[in-house]
């Protein structure tokens, strides 16, 4: 098996568990606009920052609360 098919399987597998606990993450479109807004030098970026980490949807990319806070802020 090559690896491309098990990295597809295991997305598969993370898809699956994220629709079965409702987890969930902001869209691809709000990450965009928030990247346009901050290269723009808008100060709405920090607003919709704000947004997003209090929307309920931010992600999660560490298991450490604080890590995963700065990671999301970063």
């Amino acid at each position: 098996m090559s690896q491309h098919l098990v990295n597809e399987k295991a997305l598969r597998y993370m898809e699956y568990l994220n629709r079965e606990t409702d987890n969930r993450h902001h869209t691809l479109d709000e990450d965009e606009y928030q990247y346009a807004l901050l290269r723009a030098g808008d100060p709405r970026a920090a607003q919709e920052h704000v947004r997003i980490l209090f929307s309920g949807l931010p992600g999660k990319v560490s298991e450490d609360p604080v890590r995963n806070y700065k990671y999301l802020t970063v």
